[in-house]
């Protein structure tokens, strides 16, 4: 595996180096705002594992690989680079929407590009050995034109709610009758719409919207064959970076306001709404516990702040902590699912969902990102995303149901965060 300083070019072009890498594997992940990305292609080394222990038999099998790599290049980078992700389930039910995307899965690209502020470091890695390695990252510094091409013209789709308002809200009504009953104490049920078109959409056209609309937050694509999950997720669900662990607890959600005043009366609703108060506060408790239980001096603002983004609006509290011995994957593996993707108690909750959702979650309320060799990595909890196929798009979204939930209210709600998606795959 080989690393080099080179120079730093748009995704597209990176994304274009090598049919052959683009169509095994592409991956790519960015925050516009910190001016910080990762993106690559290819495989050298797949690793994926399902069932209850996934993320144990995955750390196993990524140190025993980092245990075989050979590096060269700058130091500080430290060895390898996996970019993927894993799925909400550990054992995700056949679907035809989430064909390639398994229960987990990481992979050694044969190509990469990360970039950090000013610095731009490319990475080889090949199965055949350093000098095949070398010479992918020779042809991946060259000059390549982008094979994005222009914006074509915007395909005529029809939309269909797979997840009918009615079913919605009887299910939002089950939820509230099982929380009263003392079942649960909070569930996150989504729902299903799809985007047909005949011609397909653009995946890095989509990617290059998102980035612009939503600079705040993490904007990722990952494709495999002719499907490619693109998205625009506000919620990190893991950092790790040097010795400190960042988590962020995201639950509560309000719309953004026409006018500055009408923004600002939308945010003090939101802020002292009780129902908010309660499904937010259930979210914080769950990561604080998950986050002791491996890491220690654990801090967070006693109370939420806001994070807002394009349209939308949520209660936000964030997490630092002292990282200890505990890598990305087992600290994540402490938070998934948090009470903000299936609800609390968490068995309760995610027995609940297998027998009220009628469709698979897949990747969406998952997470991905990408780990490192040492123990670090950054994982984003897979929401505000789209799986685009040669017939379309598939998008999901869900909200966080309490005692007092309405159920026009909470189909609203998922609305309007299928509408930070929806409005860039279908503009002009």
């Amino acid at each position: 595996m080989v690393w080099a300083r080179g120079p730093a070019i748009r995704p597209e072009n990176v994304l274009a180096q090598g049919t052959e890498f683009c169509e095994a594997q592409r991956f790519h992940l960015e925050r516009p705002i910190a001016g910080e990305s990762v993106t690559a292609v290819g495989v050298a080394t797949a690793l994926e594992a399902s069932g209850p222990q996934r993320f144990q038999r995955l750390a196993k099998a990524l140190r025993e690989q980092q245990e075989r790599l050979v590096v060269e290049g700058p130091a500080q980078q430290g060895g390898a680079l996996w970019v993927g992700g894993f799925g909400y389930a550990e054992r995700p039910r056949v679907s035809r929407v989430w064909q390639g995307f398994p229960a987990m899965r990481f992979v050694l690209p044969r190509l990469w590009v990360l970039r950090r502020g000013g610095d731009c470091f490319w990475g080889a890695a090949a199965r055949e050995g350093m000098a095949v390695a070398r010479a992918q990252l020779r042809e991946g510094l060259r000059p390549c034109a982008s094979r994005a091409g222009g914006d074509a013209p915007a395909p005529e789709p029809r939309v269909d709610a797979r997840t009918s308002a009615s079913a919605y809200r009887a299910g939002v009504c089950a939820a509230t009758a099982a929380i009263r009953a003392g079942d649960l104490r909070k569930v996150v049920l989504a729902r299903e719409l799809e985007v047909r078109c005949a011609s397909g959409f653009d995946a890095g056209r989509l990617q290059r919207r998102l980035a612009v609309r939503h600079p705040a937050c993490a904007v990722y694509r990952v494709g495999r064959g002719n499907r490619d999950f693109v998205g625009a997720s506000p919620e990190r669900l893991v950092r790790v970076a040097g010795g400190t662990v960042y988590a962020d607890a995201l639950a509560g959600t309000a719309a953004r306001g026409r006018t500055a005043s009408e923004d600002a009366a939308l945010a003090r609703e939101l802020v002292l709404c009780k129902k908010q108060q309660e499904e937010h506060a259930l979210v914080v408790d769950a990561i604080r516990e998950a986050l002791e239980a491996c890491c220690e001096e654990v801090r967070a603002p006693e109370s939420p702040g806001l994070l807002a983004t394009a349209g939308i609006q949520h209660l936000h509290t964030p997490f630092e902590a002292r990282r200890g011995r505990a890598s990305a994957l087992q600290v994540a593996a402490r938070l998934h699912p948090t009470p903000a993707v299936a609800g609390t108690p968490r068995p309760a909750a995610q027995a609940w969902l297998r027998a009220h959702e009628d469709f698979e979650r897949g990747w969406y309320s998952g997470a991905l990102g990408w780990l490192g060799a040492s123990g670090e990595g950054a994982l984003w909890v897979a929401l505000r995303g789209a799986v685009l196929n040669p017939g379309g798009a598939t998008l999901h979204a869900g909200n966080g149901l309490v005692a007092d939930s309405d159920p026009f209210a909470e189909w609203a709600e998922t609305g309007l965060k299928l509408q930070s998606v929806l409005n860039a795959l279908l503009e002009a």
